[in-house]
């Protein structure tokens, strides 16, 4: 209704702008932008007059708020469009209204990969603009190399996992320390940085690796939420159990080496996302939480793994 009142409007301002030309720069900056958004529209220039009344440069933007679905997003960032077709904001604000600030942060991390199966999730991540943190075994990283630098390069995040998955409460000092410092120099190898989060196998940890990990400069990240997929193979499962159980600040631990974890992961991305949530490395949620990450410091407040299987 608000469109078809308005088109008279849009047919003045073809009218002024019949004459004058755009400069080089706004022509290839609207054409482009036009080009992306609406297809074959032909610019009408605007006259310098009314940009003087205060109103939207051009008839292209007139165009593109009368016709285009109001539902389409544009092709660039809000502000990007306010500055190239000089719209005045309660205008676009009606139009293209911004998006609700997030709901709150989670962490979805990856254990044990990569794998075969990992760059599905990275899929699912940019479909739906999230991040994630993949906590990798040094000896899985030179087989998956491209799958690594594609984490990195999408703006996930690479950390560390030990080398071979030993059971550190087991182990002397000296074998934890060459798991954990192996297992950063082959990602450094690949990705240029060693990471400085760690979770041990199994999130095993007591003082002594506590210290050690403090002496190698490691923050290590446990979690909040564990669907157990390393025990319940079942997709419908591990996604129901995430959904009802995470909430801001959550961090969920999962496993990128079984099919069924990652048919769950796909959809509790696309749901996490469509409920409002950010979707961020291990790292950003804990700056957002606590700030800057103390070394040696246990961050994810559940009881380990193994602890759960010596009880059974």
């Amino acid at each position: 209704m608000t469109q078809r009142l308005l088109r008279p409007f849009l047919f003045f301002a073809l009218l002024l702008g019949a004459c004058t030309p755009f400069t080089y720069t706004e022509t290839a900056m609207v054409s482009h932008s036009v080009d992306a958004y609406a297809g074959a529209v032909h610019i009408t220039p605007s006259p310098p007059v009314w940009r003087a009344m205060g109103m939207p440069a051009t008839p292209v933007a007139l165009y593109l708020l009368l016709e285009a679905p109001e539902t389409s997003p544009p092709p660039f960032p809000a502000e990007t469009w306010a500055e190239i077709l000089r719209i005045p904001g309660q205008i676009w604000d009606y139009y293209f209204p911004p998006p609700p600030p997030p709901r709150g942060k989670i962490a979805l991390t990856f254990d044990d990969g990569p794998s075969v199966y990992t760059e599905k999730i990275l899929d699912a991540l940019a479909t739906h603009n999230g991040r994630a943190t993949f906590f990798v075994l040094g000896y899985r990283v030179e087989p998956f190399q491209e799958t690594i630098l594609r984490i990195v390069e999408s703006g996930s995040e690479v950390a560390n996992h030990s080398w071979r998955h030993a059971d550190f409460s087991r182990v002397d000092n000296a074998v934890i320390e060459r798991e954990i410092t192996t297992t950063s120099e082959a990602i450094a190898h690949v990705t240029g940085y060693a990471p400085a989060l760690l979770r041990t196998p199994f999130g095993v940890t007591n003082p002594r690796v506590e210290a050690v990990a403090e002496a190698l400069g490691y923050s290590m990240v446990n979690w909040t939420v564990d669907p157990q997929d390393w025990r319940n193979r079942d997709a419908a499962f591990i996604y129901e159990h995430v959904m009802a159980n995470t909430t801001d600040g959550d961090i969920v631990v999962l496993h990128d080496i079984r099919p069924y974890t990652v048919e769950a992961a796909e959809r509790m991305i696309e749901s996490l996302t469509a409920e409002g949530y950010a979707l961020v490395t291990v790292t950003e949620l804990l700056a957002y939480r606590y700030g800057a990450l103390e070394p040696g410091r246990l961050y994810g407040n559940r009881t380990n793994e193994r602890d759960r299987l010596r009880r059974r």
